[in-house]
């Protein structure tokens, strides 16, 4: 894909409208971008129409420069959200924030973070609620060491950590490339009614 269009960073972003409209057309049933698009372009206006059309794609926002907490979700100064243009066109944002530990392995990921009284769920997380058709919650109370959200019982710490299951997995993900993707030269059965996730 690098080869055919050149540096990711250089790409038009009416590549990525293309992308969105192939995948909707596919029927994927959600779509998340891994990646932040916090500038503006000539081609957001194309791109965003593709995101209000399809209705289910979901951006990826992330924090710089955490502010100290004692417990609580982690708290960031600023938030790198999706140009306004975008902003507006797509179904969720979602938090890309990582902590690894000291030896510089990521074992858990917080479900949530916050900048200046607004809450982001984690990426994936905002996946799971636009695939549910959920509206973010009003809130997210930990009872017993646990958040319920999703009609799911999900372990955390005080921060909305919750730790990553390294289980071995017997079958791998489908790939596909971004490059077929955005030239419709994909089998629409390996997307209709799945998740897909651009990074």
């Amino acid at each position: 894909t690098l080869a055919q269009h050149g540096k990711w960073s250089e790409w038009p972003r009416s590549l990525n409208a293309q992308a969105v409209n192939n995948l909707e057309s596919a029927g994927a049933s959600v779509i998340g971008f891994d990646v932040l698009f916090n500038t503006n372009s000539s081609n957001d206006q194309a791109f965003a129409q593709s995101l209000q059309q399809a209705g289910n794609v979901v951006l990826a926002g992330a924090g710089t420069t955490v502010i100290p907490t004692k417990g609580g979700a982690a708290s960031f100064e600023n938030f790198l959200v999706p140009d306004p243009t975008l902003y507006q066109a797509d179904s969720n944002i979602g938090h890309v924030n990582i902590f690894p530990d000291p030896d510089g392995k990521v074992r858990q990921i917080p479900l949530i973070v916050q900048n200046d009284g607004s809450t982001y769920p984690a990426l994936s997380m905002a996946i799971l609620l636009t695939l549910f058709h959920e509206e973010l919650p009003a809130g997210y109370p930990i009872v017993n060491g646990n958040l319920d959200i999703l009609a799911r019982t999900i372990p955390v710490n005080a921060s909305y950590a919750m730790k990553l299951n390294y289980a071995v997995i017997n079958s791998k993900p489908t790939y596909i490339s971004y490059g077929d993707i955005i030239d419709n030269k994909f089998d629409p059965s390996l997307v209709k009614n799945k998740v897909v996730l651009i990074g």
